[in-house]
């Protein structure tokens, strides 16, 4: 057999002579590395596509070159990469209004690389839910959770003076939530008795006579 980095030559149908070099196991390892590393290149090109549109305030089409990005790179690809791109498409999806959505795409990213970056950007997700919901609707819920996330972050990168503000915003949040809940149910038992009461009233002005 033919050795790897040798050249062959063949004698054709016409007469010529046909030469050819074996590929070396250096070269197919090439190979292989570079068709290995297209997805991944082809992904950080359209993740820089989405950080351009990002900065020009078009998240739309942001948020569909960060999703196209994790499609190209795929499940097996680098961890790195793919938690880049999640974590920016949770980003387009807080400009959006769209918090749920962030917060998804966080718990991606965060599955594939557990970084501070990933469980601040969650936090802040969950924050934008507490503070659009109401006691009853869970608000209270999601602003424990952000909290966690933040303290959580804060173990990873203590220094970290935004995400300590956050984590003081989200300890005040948390307070005053719990105030309002507490609040709601002094009402809601307060309202309770006195129903109660006028039943007992008019219970008794039907029986008198």
């Amino acid at each position: 057999g033919a050795t790897p980095g040798s050249t062959i030559q063949l004698q054709s149908r016409t007469g010529g002579t046909i030469s050819f070099t074996v590929p070396s196991t250096d070269d197919q390892q090439a190979e292989q590395q570079a068709e290995q590393q297209q997805p991944v290149s082809r992904g950080a090109a359209l993740r820089a596509e989405g950080n351009e549109l990002f900065r020009a305030a078009e998240y739309r089409l942001a948020a569909k070159a960060y999703t196209q990005a994790t499609r190209v790179i795929g499940p097996t690809g680098s961890a790195d990469e793919l938690a880049a791109c999640w974590l920016n498409l949770a980003a387009c999806r807080l400009k959006l209004g769209q918090p749920g959505a962030a917060v998804a795409a966080c718990d991606t990213a965060l599955s594939h690389r557990q970084t501070a970056k990933g469980l601040y950007r969650r936090a802040l997700a969950r924050k934008k839910l507490a503070e659009g919901g109401t006691p009853e609707g869970g608000a209270g819920a999601a602003a424990a959770l952000a909290l966690a996330d933040a303290e959580a972050a804060l173990g990873l990168d203590d220094r970290n003076a935004a995400v300590r503000r956050l984590a003081e915003e989200l300890g005040q949040l948390q307070r005053t939530l719990a105030a309002a809940e507490a609040q709601g149910a002094r009402q809601a038992a307060a309202a309770a008795a006195e129903a109660k009461q006028r039943r007992a009233q008019r219970g008794r002005g039907g029986s008198a006579g």
